[in-house]
């Protein structure tokens, strides 16, 4: 397959070019522009932070949507991030920690038009729930909660900030504080991690 790799830093292009090659990978474009990567690539690399939100956000759902498979390195990876681009449709996701010298293993999923997801997200969800054994017990997953409950976990669970919430729900921000505060009480939980194994062993 024919990769463009997307970098705002030239000297890491190079490197990261010089690194695929050497696993005989068909590196034809290296650059910061999405507009520069040529119609030929059929696969574009592309390496964000966490301070390029607007940026890649429209450049990765403008390239989907031509035809190309975005892969993304995350130097800022964790779970939730890996849950946001998989959102927008991304053919691969790769946390700090992945060593290209594997992206071989990369291309040949996507080949088979599935989706690549770097291993050692995985081990970091086991990791985390590990350490919280000792309070999982203490969760109530058959607790009813009401309409307006179950609205605001839901979006707790994805992310969403109180303010955020309280804007999409059309109520007060104190409104929705006092709802998490009874949401919490109820489940038992102490965080959203909490929330998300609640709501798992609610539904299955």
């Amino acid at each position: 397959m024919k990769i463009a790799v997307i970098d705002n830093n030239p000297i890491q292009r190079e490197g990261v070019k010089r690194t695929l090659e050497r696993q005989h990978l068909n590196v034809i474009f290296t650059g910061q522009e999405w507009d520069d990567v040529p119609e030929s690539a059929e696969v574009i690399l592309c390496f964000v932070d966490r301070h390029e939100n607007q940026k890649w956000h429209h450049s990765i759902t403008h390239a989907i949507e031509a035809g190309f498979k975005v892969v993304v390195f995350d130097r800022a990876s964790d779970l939730r991030r890996a849950t946001l681009f998989r959102k927008m449709g991304v053919h691969g996701y790769l946390s700090s920690s992945f060593s290209l010298d594997d992206f071989p293993q990369v291309e040949a999923v996507i080949k088979r038009s599935g989706f690549f997801l770097d291993p050692s997200l995985p081990l970091l969800l086991f990791d985390r729930m590990a350490a919280y054994e000792r309070y999982i017990e203490n969760l109530n997953p058959k607790v009813s909660l009401t309409k307006q409950e179950d609205d605001v976990l839901d979006l707790l669970i994805e992310g969403y900030t109180t303010k955020e919430i309280s804007k999409r729900l059309m109520s007060t921000k104190r409104t929705i504080d006092d709802t998490r505060g009874k949401i919490f009480a109820k489940i038992g939980a102490v965080d959203n991690l909490s929330l998300i194994l609640y709501r798992l062993c609610n539904r299955f």
